[in-house]
Formats: C-alpha cells, structure tokens, sequence
C-alpha cells in the first residue's frame, strides 16, 4: 500500500465554459491521480488541443498540475510556507509583470519559461493542492540535489507546526509550544539507521526536543493527515496489508511521539512507540 491509497482526496470546483456558456464542473484528487468528472477522456481532448482546439479550463489545470508534478520547480516557494491572502496577491502581480515586462521576481533559480509555468500553477491551485503536489515530488524525487534540499527544508517546516500543535498543552502552555528550542533533522534512513528518532524534554523553560525523520515523513505522515493523532506527533507511518485486528487493510502502523513523566527530575521525556493509526484517526499506544 502506498501513501496515495490512504490520503484523502481533494476536490477542486472549477467554471469551465464552452461555447461562451461556463459550467459547473469539478476536479478531483484521488488515489494519486487527477480526474475531470466531466472529462472522461482527456487524453482525447488534449488532442485537440495539440491541433488547435480549444483548451477548456479544467483540461489546462489537469496539463497544468502534471506539469507541475513533473517539473518540481515550485517547490522553492513551497518550502517557504503557506499560501496567505497577501503572498497570494503578489505572487499573482509578480506573475503579471513576469508575463508583460519579462520580470523575473520569484523561482530566480529556474529559466524564466519554467518560472512562469511554476508561478501559474501556484496562483491556480489551492493550498492543498500544492501540498500534495509537494509529496509527489517528494515521493519520487528528480535527480536533482537543489530540489531535494527544498522539499527537506519544507517537510522540517511543518514538522515544526506538527509539533508545536502536538505539545500544546503538555506541560508547556499551548502559546509557548512554537518556542520550545527545537532541532529538527529531515534525511535520506540508511540501511541499519533508524527511519526517525526523537529526544527532549518538556519542563517548562528548560525544554527543548530534536527530532529526526526520513524523506518518508512528508508523503507518509504529512500528505495522509497524520502527522498529530489525538494530540501526539507522529514521526513515521508504516501501511502493512492486513494488519491482525484492524478494520481494513488501510489501517497504518506509526512511530509515535508520547511524552513520559520522569520521576524525581521534573518534567517529561520523549519516547517513541509503535500505535495502530485507523482512518479515523486514532491512536492506541503500545505501554
């Protein structure tokens, strides 16, 4: 079972037009794939388009996003973070004056043609969609050291926000959870390695953690909504066919964060320990 089997999908409404008349029309992520509801057959549309024809809305998103997937050059703004209203409106104006004056303000790294395809799909799709998009170049990285360094740099990111939303709460005050001094460490496990590892302590300000996780995290725990079940954080997901006792053969097994008391030191310390993490997004730690 692969990661794109236990995301949930994403659904994108669009008002494409034919014939001046636009209509009601959607797009779906699901199971790694792309689909036009009202699109059956795009390769055949695409065609046309090849020819001369028109390109519809929906069919110029779906070239759009398996360029995107393809290329991996937006991941450079990825990584920064997430999309707010105001990062939005000047991407879209640096966009414009890319297309008009030749402009070249963002994606500096790439050619000024890839950075313009790149820059259209970030402006085209939402934030999800560029997240999950993310995890796809992330699962099957190019060869390409700059890229992969950007995809690390994103998935440490929202490991950060994954845990300061796990320990929120935890004998720290949920406000002081994003400043807990925190190392965090995103690389390739190697055989014999451990695929994530975590040390710390939370003890009010004398608190701090590191954690270490495989390329794995971002498609595995983070694309699947994983990465904080029931208030832990989640450092690596397993998805083994026909678990015994689980629901359904999606049910995945995961290397979970759970903060133990430390008797006569104060505080808690981070161990890891293996839980059935459901759809439903459970968690039943092990001890």
């Amino acid at each position: 079972m692969r990661w794109t089997d236990a995301a949930r999908e994403l659904v994108l409404d669009v008002a494409c037009s034919s014939d001046g008349r636009a209509a009601p029309h959607r797009i779906r992520w699901v199971e790694g794939e792309v689909r036009l509801d009202q699109h059956p057959d795009v390769d055949a549309e695409l065609a046309l388009v090849a020819f001369g024809g028109e390109e519809l809305p929906c069919v110029a998103l779906h070239r759009l996003w398996n360029d995107a997937i393809r290329d991996g050059g937006f991941v450079g703004e990825w990584a920064e973070g997430d999309f707010d209203a105001a990062r939005r409106w000047w991407l879209t104006m640096a966009l414009e004056r890319m297309r008009t004056e030749g402009f070249h303000e963002f994606l500096r790294d790439l050619p000024l043609p890839r950075a313009r395809r790149m820059g259209q799909f970030l402006t085209a799709f939402p934030d999800e969609w560029i997240d999950r998009a993310a995890c796809h170049v992330a699962d099957a990285p190019p060869g390409n050291d700059r890229v992969l360094t950007l995809l690390r740099a994103g998935a440490a990111r929202r490991l950060r926000h994954a845990f300061a939303l796990a320990v929120g709460g935890q004998q720290v005050p949920l406000g002081a959870a994003a400043l807990v001094p925190l190392a965090v460490s995103v690389s390739r496990a190697g055989a014999g390695e451990p695929e994530c590892s975590v040390e710390g302590r939370l003890a009010g300000r004398n608190s701090w953690a590191q954690l270490a996780v495989s390329d794995r995290w971002l498609p595995d725990v983070w694309a699947t909504g994983r990465s904080v079940v029931d208030g832990h954080l989640v450092l690596a997901v397993r998805f083994p066919d026909g678990l015994p006792g689980a629901e359904d053969s999606r049910t995945a097994i995961g290397s979970v964060v759970v903060w133990r008391p430390q008797p006569g030191a104060g505080g808690s310390v981070g161990v890891l320990v293996d839980s059935a993490l459901g759809l439903g997004q459970t968690l039943t730690p092990d001890g």
